[in-house]
């Protein structure tokens, strides 16, 4: 799956702006290791 796909997936079923955010942290956290 896309960033992008999954991004908008999360967008779509998590009304809560922070809990994207969080996810978008941690995503970017394993991307690096």
């Amino acid at each position: 799956m896309s960033t992008t796909c999954a991004t908008r997936f999360f967008l779509r079923s998590l009304p809560s702006e922070s809990t994207v955010i969080q996810w978008m942290t941690r995503t970017m956290e394993l991307q690096k290791e």
